[in-house]
């Protein structure tokens, strides 16, 4: 809202509730400047703050910029696969981006660059479908042995982090009936806990120990063959318990891989699988990417709904940190609950 709208709702006169305003922002109880969220296209939400600019000539003043750099945009988008048209258009945008913004128009390359490091980029779904054989359905079995000891993994160190978390609370409290919910996120710190990190890499080293014992492979073997029904017991004994985690560690995301000569040896049953990577508590569906290009939208949402059908408190991730969060890899899967 704007500062006439705060005076109209309070019916005070301008200059006071500009006072009262800016006693608050000293305070640090509210922010007041101009926020554009994250997202696939900051340039709308831009324009849609501008356009409320009451005074014209300071509208026209503050969209005349952003004019310059939505047209830029545009003419890289009807350049299309013409290389020369492209360069010129990209070169061009850039430049005027330098101008009106006194700020570089690519970020450099490092270790804690976003993903997209220039100022537009091309996003398409390609039009192709991928069919699985029931054959490689069947050979996913094994993952169900992964699935059982990732809800240990997750019980295990959502209970630590209760503990902790339960310690910070006793300690912020006092000796008062209870504490605001501030104070507590404040004396956790780096959230969920300080101690968050060592109690991963400890629950991960006991994880490791557990499965090098189900597998007991001989001193030196580079490879070893077993049957998921053969260590099922195993698996369970092991990784037996209580499944008490948080909502999000419902989420498992596997990337797994096909290792074949080509289509027809899948369907002969002739390929072998590979787990590459096990995405615990996190949905990778809900990055920005797959969000934004995905061709029924309201379906990500209505199975957000069933996951989650009440209301769930989420963090709103501040765009310097961490610094590979990007418009493309933000989680997008939001809903006004």
């Amino acid at each position: 809202r704007t500062l006439g709208d705060l005076a109209r709702e309070l019916s005070l006169p301008a200059g006071l509730a500009e006072e009262h305003l800016r006693e608050l922002v000293g305070r640090r109880w509210v922010s007041w400047r101009l926020e554009v969220p994250s997202g696939a296209r900051p340039d709308r939400e831009l324009r849609a703050v501008l356009e409320r600019v009451g005074d014209a000539e300071l509208r026209r003043g503050a969209l005349e910029p952003l004019e310059v750099l939505e047209r830029g945009r545009e003419r890289v988008e009807a350049a299309g696969r013409d290389a020369e048209a492209l360069c010129e258009a990209l070169a061009a945008l850039e430049e005027d981006f330098t101008r009106i913004t006194d700020t570089a128009s690519q970020r450099a390359k490092g270790s804690r660059t976003a993903p997209n490091r220039s100022l537009v980029y091309s996003d398409t779904r390609r039009s192709a479908t991928a069919r699985l054989s029931p054959a490689v359905l069947d050979e996913l079995t094994p993952l169900s042995l992964c699935l059982t000891a990732v809800g240990w993994l997750t019980s295990r160190y959502a209970e630590s982090m209760r503990a902790h978390i339960r310690q910070s609370f006793d300690q912020v409290r006092g000796d008062r009936p209870t504490t605001d919910l501030a104070s507590l996120w404040f004396a956790c710190l780096p959230a969920p806990h300080a101690a968050s990190m060592p109690e991963a890499d400890r629950i991960g080293a006991e994880l490791r120990e557990r499965w090098a014992r189900i597998i007991d492979a001989p001193e030196g073997a580079r490879r070893v063959q077993l049957s998921s029904a053969d260590i099922a017991d195993r698996v369970h004994e092991e990784f037996d318990g209580p499944r008490d985690g948080w909502s999000l560690s419902r989420y498992v995301s596997p990337d797994v891989l096909i290792m074949a000569k080509d289509a027809a040896a899948v369907e002969r049953g002739d390929f072998e699988l590979v787990l590459g990577e096990l995405h615990i508590a996190m949905n990778t569906v809900a990055a920005s990417l797959f969000v934004n290009q995905h061709p029924a939208v309201e379906e990500l949402i209505a199975e957000t709904d069933r996951d989650f059908p009440g209301p769930r408190l989420m963090p709103m991730l501040p765009k310097e940190l961490p610094l590979k969060w990007s418009a493309r890899s933000r989680p997008a899967l939001d809903r006004p609950e």
